[in-house]
């Protein structure tokens, strides 16, 4: 009896640590916070409200864990790793057609288009990032293009590219309804949506300023602009492109990594 009861202490311990608190998002545009038991080839059994479900991955768009992060079904019915982290639902967040989620304020959505501005979260992060550029303070880091995002300027998602969107406050909106997975329109959907490219690596390296040379001819140097230095070094705006630089000055360059 001692080793009965042994064993099933054991089975009820494992089967507690295997399971895994998650939201997951369906194709459907349903959000439903559960705790996974079970994945298999085909699919995912979950307790809700303390019965078990099955749900197919051809039915789900997204599962969030914490072990995880976001994963996404593709068009063969596969899941595929995404973001690490949540995006906060303090902001209104959009998910894209192709997997994908990001926390922004939604302005108005149109015909063709849904209108947004940067997050004050992410607006913050890009100017912080930014300023440590500018002291060399991050030798290797992707371009924080925080002035060319000018961070008042209005953003848009096509209408077509997005999914749904989760309103700051909970309201789900569907924006484009989500083929069967396997179907042409899905494959069609994926090959012709965009792929967000990855911006560069960037490489610091630091240049001594020698006889003769300018802004211009050392920009040119490392594939730069004159504006580059003059911002990653904190010269003067005022500083023409033409003009010679001090002799022994020791600036700090960006170079892309190929």
């Amino acid at each position: 009896m001692r080793l009965a009861s042994l064993l099933l202490l054991i089975a009820l311990f494992v089967g507690t640590c295997f399971a895994e608190k998650a939201e997951i998002i369906t194709r459907e545009g349903d959000v439903m916070e559960v705790e996974i038991t079970q994945y298999n080839p085909v699919g995912i059994k979950y307790m809700l409200r303390k019965a078990e479900y099955s749900l197919p991955y051809t039915d789900i768009y997204m599962i969030y864990t914490k072990s995880q992060g976001n994963r996404y079904v593709n068009s063969e019915g596969q899941l595929i790793s995404g973001e690490g982290t949540k995006a906060s639902t303090a902001n209104d967040v959009v998910y894209l057609v192709n997997g994908g989620e990001k926390a922004v304020v939604i302005k108005s959505v149109l015909p063709n288009e849904i209108v947004f501005q940067l997050t004050p979260e992410d607006k913050k992060a890009l100017e912080n990032t930014a300023k440590q550029m500018q002291k060399g303070k991050i030798p290797r880091e992707e371009r924080v293009i925080a002035a060319a995002e000018q961070a008042d300027d209005d953003k848009v998602f096509l209408r077509d590219h997005v999914f749904m969107i989760i309103h700051k406050g909970g309201v789900t909106e569907i924006i484009t309804p989500l083929p069967p997975v396997g179907s042409e329109a899905q494959a069609e959907q994926s090959q012709t949506a965009p792929k967000e490219e990855a911006e560069p690596i960037l490489e610091l390296k630091y240049h001594r300023v020698e006889k003769g040379q300018t802004l211009d001819t050392i920009s040119q140097m490392y594939d730069v602009t004159p504006a580059d230095i003059i911002e990653w070094n904190d010269l003067p705006q005022s500083t023409k492109a033409s003009a010679q630089l001090p002799i022994g000055t020791q600036l700090i360059i960006y170079v892309a990594v190929e």
